[in-house]
């Protein structure tokens, strides 16, 4: 897994990477230069005009250091020092006399600044350290150069992003590569921080691993190499990879109970058991012949079915497409009644049904998943959608200790949060999967991992990153804005070979 750090979590890992171990600052200056530079030549040619602009404090010095490195490989690089910031960081200072020694040029006048044009365009303004709103001469610059042709680079971080939140301070630089140092940030993935960040490179500028360890940020992602799926054994049968009962459909919406359970099927399932209104057996049956049907007329019919398919499965999906019907709200309270101890996906209209019993929450013995999208969520826990979106990761973690429930909060960055393993942030997918049926197809996906014996603390989170994998892979054969559920569900099979 890779860690995401907060702003007081990197500079904690830089503090004591200097005063602890000995690193000496300049030196982690100097490879955060290095490293920038060494994947900033490989992107630029010589004759390319390149501006840095810092301000006084770390950020600006590893700006100035990068200059020099360009200067003395011949490169055509011009720095505009703002000189706004009253106090001046030591490192800053150190550097600064180095580049004028070795003959980097300065730029004093910022309407020089505005009447040149560059091909590539730094920013070393302001770091993670960013606390205050972006004013005066620096939000003066900082626009100006949002309007500039050219590659826009950022060491770090786009100045005026909040590191941990991804709010904005201000204003902030547009970014088309972003070179972050050791960890990832939070502001770079979360709204609206990420929309001034095309492409982010995690450069290992030298600090400590066990130090990172003991500061160890409590939120991660996952690349490829994270995701473990049980082997499949030679001598098995259907019931060796786990059973599913999903209670989905309504009326007119026979399609969340085709793909959830479809999705199930594709996570190597061994059996799925449809509960849905009489109405939809047969589009069930034309559509997922390999599922169990069990189909109900009345709300006391279903309930004896949710009855038995307790005593039958492993994992219980509720809720896609469901609606918000009496028959399903007491649907929803015999699932959560059921006893034993089962593993409880609630998706969709069961959450909006959840929200009026949340009682039946607080009090189920049962291992519960929740996959609300922003409005799900804001019927939920009575915030604002806009609220929920500006403290994505808070609201995950504020609902999932206050009912002890995983919490699956789908965004643009969906969020996976328990307390058994932290808080998972997702940067797989694209705007393919902002259609209707994709939150369908991801429940399903998850109950589908559960009942083949992947951790409940694993599932949720492995689910997201494949889904978002999936719907990365449908682009070979469509388009973010033409893409389907139906695409979605043959990415997982590509994703998963």
């Amino acid at each position: 897994m890779n860690y995401i750090a907060t702003k007081e979590q990197m500079q904690k890992i830089d503090r004591i990477s200097i005063t602890e171990v000995g690193i000496p600052g300049m030196v982690l200056m100097e490879r955060a230069a290095y490293g920038v530079f060494l994947h900033l030549t490989k992107q630029i040619q010589k004759n390319n005009r390149i501006l840095i602009v810092v301000e006084s404090g770390n950020n600006g010095a590893d700006g100035v250091a990068l200059a020099r490195m360009l200067h003395l490989s011949r490169y055509m690089v011009e720095v505009y020092y703002i000189d706004g910031v009253k106090n001046s960081s030591e490192s800053f200072l150190n550097q600064l006399s180095i580049a004028k020694a070795c003959g980097v040029s300065f730029i004093e006048d910022f309407q020089e600044v505005k009447t040149k044009e560059y091909d590539v365009i730094v920013d070393a303004i302001f770091g993670v350290g960013l606390k205050r709103e972006v004013t005066g001469k620096q939000k003066e610059v900082i626009l100006e150069l949002n309007q500039k042709k050219g590659l826009k680079v950022t060491i770090d971080i786009p100045s005026g992003i909040d590191a941990t939140t991804g709010q904005i301070l201000g204003c902030g630089f547009c970014s088309d590569i972003t070179y972050t140092m050791g960890l990832l940030k939070r502001g770079l993935l979360l709204y609206p921080g990420n929309e001034y960040v095309k492409e982010i490179k995690v450069l290992d500028i030298g600090f400590p691993n066990h130090v990172v360890e003991q500061v160890k940020p409590d939120i991660f992602t996952y690349s490829k190499k994270d995701i473990v799926l049980p082997e499949r054994k030679a001598h098995s049968n259907k019931g060796t990879y786990g059973k599913v009962a999903i209670f989905a459909g309504s009326k007119n919406m026979a399609g969340a109970a085709y793909l959830a359970g479809r999705a199930a099927y594709l996570m190597g399932t061994g059996l799925v058991k449809i509960i849905t209104l009489e109405e939809n057996r047969e589009i069930l049956q034309a559509l997922l012949p390999q599922a169990i049907l069990s189909t109900y007329h009345d709300a006391k019919e279903a309930i004896l079915m949710i009855e038995e398919a307790g005593k039958w499965c492993d994992t219980i999906l509720f809720g896609p497409g469901v609606s918000v019907s009496a028959c399903s709200e007491e649907g929803l309270k015999a699932v959560l009644q059921l006893e034993g101890k089962k593993q409880i996906v609630i998706d969709a209209d069961g959450i909006n049904l959840l929200s009026k019993h949340i009682d039946l929450l607080k009090e189920s013995p049962h291992n519960i998943i929740l996959t609300p999208h922003l409005k799900e969520m804001s019927r939920l826990n009575g915030q604002t959608v806009e609220e929920i979106e500006r403290k994505l990761v808070d609201t995950a973690v504020e609902v999932s200790s206050q009912y002890s429930v995983t919490v699956v909060l789908k965004s643009f960055r969906t969020i996976v949060t328990n307390q058994a393993y932290g808080t998972y942030i997702n940067t797989t997918g694209n705007s393919g999967l902002a259609k209707g049926g994709s939150g369908d197809v991801l429940a399903g996906m998850i109950a589908g991992l559960l009942a083949v014996g992947v951790k409940q603390e694993l599932a949720p989170s492995y689910s997201v990153y494949l889904h978002g994998k999936a719907a990365e892979a449908a682009i070979k054969w469509t388009s973010e804005a033409t893409m389907e559920a139906e695409d979605i569900l043959k990415g997982i099979k590509k994703v998963i070979k």
